[in-house]
């Protein structure tokens, strides 16, 4: 066989064996930028709206150190998560299309261990990588909306700043009034408990966290699940895949000491 001809067809081979073409390849390439552009622009709109809180960087190092060490655990390997802390905003995190991902400042000082920080940074986490924020803005409830934003976001100049700008509103919206709905709040809880109970960390930490901040759940946007609901169904995960209630925190003493030197 002429060796040209036979790359050519190991080539075409290898791509039906994994299932893959250049056609689509580009196309995800294409919505991975289109996320990540997404992503920043949501991030610079909420850094406009509650402001970089950068007073104590020892304090968001350490709340980077910890995303970093989870995002590379679980987190999608062609995104480069970001951690931040904003000055203002209710008790609540921002997970950004694209990787960002921002604590309020009220959520951080009601942090008491490093286990409630890894399963809080675990559901934003796992926002990312379900792709919650950008699945909502594609496929919105206005139908014909959803189809134009795809089209003018598949082409370039004016059309792509429109859209985009569109996008980001509509993000913004979810972030801060709308909130990304029940289900999903829910898959993100599941996962973050996963994500712990495979690196030896208690998920219970996440059911006393939201328990205990019961009284600042009011500020998060309403399609949020209703608290007893959500920590039922923590409760039920919890008994089921590790034998014990979440009442009571298992946290190494090696933990504990880092959280509080933060």
């Amino acid at each position: 066989m002429h060796q040209g001809l036979g790359a050519i067809v190991v080539a075409a081979i290898l791509f039906t064996a994994c299932g893959t073409t250049p056609q689509t390849e580009r196309q995800r390439l294409k919505e991975l930028n289109q996320e990540i552009s997404l992503g920043r622009g949501i991030a610079a709109s909420l850094l406009g709206k509650f402001k970089l809180d950068a007073a104590q960087p020892a304090q968001t190092q350490y709340i980077a150190t910890v995303g970093t060490y989870l995002s590379q655990q679980f987190g999608r390997p062609e995104l480069e998560y970001k951690f931040a802390i904003v000055k203002e905003g209710p008790v609540n995190a921002y997970a950004c299309p694209g990787g960002f991902i921002f604590l309020s400042r009220s959520l951080v000082d009601k942090l008491r261990s490093e286990d409630e920080l890894i399963t809080v940074l675990g559901h934003e986490i796992a926002h990312i990588n379900f792709n919650h924020v950008y699945q909502k803005i594609k496929k919105p409830k206005d139908v014909s909306f959803g189809a134009t934003l795809s089209r003018m976001m598949s082409q370039g100049g004016g059309d792509l700043s429109f859209a985009l700008g569109e996008a980001v509103k509509a993000g913004m919206k979810l972030l801060t009034e709308e909130g990304l709905g029940t289900a999903f709040e829910n898959e993100a809880d599941e996962a973050a408990l996963t994500y712990a109970q495979s690196i030896g960390v208690d998920g219970g930490a996440l059911y006393r966290f939201l328990a205990r901040t019961a009284d600042s759940q009011a500020g998060l946007p309403k399609s949020h699940p209703p608290l007893q609901a959500r920590l039922a169904l923590l409760q039920t995960w919890l008994m089921t895949n590790t034998g014990t209630a979440p009442a009571v925190s298992k946290e190494p003493k090696a933990r504990q000491e880092r959280f509080k030197k933060r």
